[in-house]
């Protein structure tokens, strides 16, 4: 196909057969393609002068990732070329469908085994939030995860949060342990005295109802901090038990 200026467009039909998104997908699975290639499927076509993988490179090229690209609204998607209505649509909702597949509670009961598996979880939970949120993970004595509990939402730059509402959601679905978690929206997930201070006397109540508080994980930036791996939930409770 030649464009109206005289050079060659890129379709995907020019592209070679094995080098088509689709095709690539099939043969090799959806982990051996890039993030541009998974967002040309989604996608679907182009344009008369773009192939739907090169808008999709353009995309991520605007917003700097896909996770940044979650984050966008449906009348921010539809201002790029190539992206009407109906696929502004389909990529919202492929960022939403994505986020409940990563935290949605399956059948067989998801045993927690690895620090990172929940800091996966709250990264896709958590990471585009625009105000700080807090949260409560709650799992069963054999560290089943049960499920999720946003406990606050604040401002942009805190949550308020009670031991109370936090343990009854715990006691509710008959927790025998929790994660603390909640996000910055600044992005500077180290925490700071206000969520040391909480963290404590969240702890403390957990220790007279008879619920451990395993961990406090703090979202920021793509990043999180585990109080539990930095070592503050020892020094917490530690202090408590010298109180």
């Amino acid at each position: 196909m030649i464009s109206m200026n005289g050079a060659a467009s890129v379709t995907m039909k020019t592209i070679p057969e094995g080098m088509r998104p689709y095709e690539r997908l099939e043969k090799n699975g959806a982990g051996a393609l890039s993030d541009a290639e998974l967002l040309a499927v989604l996608i679907k076509s182009g344009t008369k002068e773009k192939s739907a993988l090169a808008v999709a490179e353009e995309l991520l090229l605007r917003y700097g990732s896909l996770a940044d690209l979650g984050r966008a609204e449906i009348s921010d998607l539809v201002q790029q070329k190539g992206i009407g209505r109906v696929k502004a649509i389909e990529i919202f909702a492929a960022a939403e469908l994505g986020k409940r597949i990563a935290m949605g509670k399956r059948k067989v009961p998801v045993r927690i085994t690895d620090i990172e598996q929940l800091k996966t979880m709250l990264l896709v939970d958590m990471m585009a939030l625009k105000q700080e949120v807090f949260a409560i993970m709650l799992f069963d004595r054999r560290w089943q995860y049960i499920k999720s509990v946003r406990v606050s939402e604040g401002t942009v730059e805190q949550a308020l949060v009670h031991p109370r509402e936090v343990f009854y959601h715990a006691i509710k679905n008959m927790a025998s342990a929790i994660v603390l978690a909640h996000n910055h929206p600044s992005g500077d997930c180290r925490p700071g005295r206000a969520d040391m201070n909480t963290t404590r006397r969240i702890v403390s109540a957990g220790r007279l109802i008879g619920i451990d508080v395993a961990d406090h994980i703090i979202v920021g930036n793509g990043e999180c901090y585990s109080m539990h791996c930095e070592g503050d939930m020892d020094m917490i409770k530690k202090s408590l038990s010298e109180d």
